[in-house]
């Protein structure tokens, strides 16, 4: 999945704005951490499983056990 990196433009509810704010705001995390640290979290956790969940049900990805004895480097 390649999704950090890349420049995303988010839509701003009307609630959010006054009449002549943009309807949208340009934002670029650079990592897990920086979009789930960002106001637009929800947005990207969202993509983020629907991105999964199509690799998924193409069978381009699979879940497996690590080896025995091998450190998983975590986020």
């Amino acid at each position: 999945m390649r999704a950090f990196g890349y420049v995303v433009y988010s839509r701003v509810p009307d609630s959010s704005r006054s009449k002549l704010d943009d309807k949208g705001v340009k934002y670029a995390p650079a990592s897990y951490t920086q979009a789930k640290a960002s106001p637009y979290w929800v947005h990207w956790k969202s993509a983020i499983n629907l991105e999964i969940g199509a690799l998924t049900d193409d069978n381009s990805r699979e879940l497996v056990k690590p080896p025995e004895g091998e450190k998983i480097v975590s986020n």
